[in-house]
């Protein structure tokens, strides 16, 4: 199953909120290693203060076991401001 979580609904969704920053955490600085910043047993980083609409997958039995975050691309993007390499030269979205 998929759940849509807008800003406006952070605070009816904060237990599901904390456990998908568990699960970045395990699978960001636990199984990849990354030099990410854990706050707790949580991974948090400065797009997450640019308030996403986040996407969670269940599995069958409710847990979460995906997430992807969802921001305007006219503003700060991983993908043109942690990844550029992966653009190939291309400058990505313009603020």
């Amino acid at each position: 199953m998929m759940q849509l979580i807008a800003p406006e609904y952070y605070g009816q969704f904060i237990d599901d909120l904390t456990e998908m920053h568990r699960l970045r955490c395990r699978v960001f600085k636990g199984r990849l290693d990354w030099n990410v910043r854990i706050n707790g047993e949580m991974e948090l980083d400065e797009f997450d203060i640019l308030r996403p609409v986040h996407l969670l997958y269940r599995s069958a039995k409710g847990r979460i076991e995906g997430c992807v975050r969802l921001l305007p691309s006219m503003g700060p993007t991983m993908l043109r401001d942690t990844f550029p390499i992966l653009l190939d030269g291309s400058a990505g979205a313009k603020k």
